[in-house]
């Protein structure tokens, strides 16, 4: 009877290990096909018939672990911004055992149009300056009769709600302006 019983018992954890660790494992590393540097964050996905299976992330060092994944052959999907995606069939993932693949990524690269930077002396718009209808003129250089350059400024011209051109601006006990 204690035998049977020992039996029975030994039968049942047999069958519960079989049944449970039927299962793999898939581990690898993401790197740049030229420089053969670690990607770090890239996805990973394994699918199966277009369905995903699993997926992960890459680590710092460009590690990734996809677990657990039924035991078959699957299409593996990397991807990362600034590289080309790239799809590896036929990749074949055993019950209780860990598959390693590395992975490596090509860089896409853009060539840009050249990009001419312009400043002027005086900027178009000036960021102090927040009134509407303002126009600013810019200082023009000549020289005096003296020979020396001087800075030469038109009137400031000032259209806004408040005043009308021609108007004068102040208060009693303050000096007055006069918008040209």
């Amino acid at each position: 009877m204690l035998r049977n019983l020992l039996l029975t018992i030994g039968f049942i954890l047999s069958t519960t290990l079989v049944v449970f660790s039927q299962s793999g494992t898939l581990k690898g590393k993401i790197i740049d096909k030229d420089t053969k540097e670690a990607i770090p964050f890239a996805n990973v996905v394994v699918e199966s018939g277009g369905t995903q299976a699993g997926g992960a992330t890459t680590d710092f060092d460009g590690n990734f672990v996809i677990k657990p994944i039924d035991p078959g052959t699957y299409d593996l999907r990397a991807s990362y911004i600034g590289y080309k995606t790239v799809l590896l069939t036929g990749l074949v993932i055993n019950s209780d055992q860990i598959t390693f693949y590395n992975v490596d990524m090509e860089s896409t690269t853009a060539t840009l149009e050249e990009i001419v930077v312009e400043s002027y002396l005086i900027p178009l718009i000036d960021k102090d300056k927040l009134c509407q209808g303002e126009v600013l003129l810019p200082r023009i250089s000549r020289k005096c009769r003296t020979g020396m350059p001087t800075l030469w400024q038109p009137p400031l011209v000032v259209c806004s709600q408040k005043m009308e051109r021609g108007q004068r601006e102040g208060s009693p006990g303050r000096s007055n302006r006069h918008v040209h």
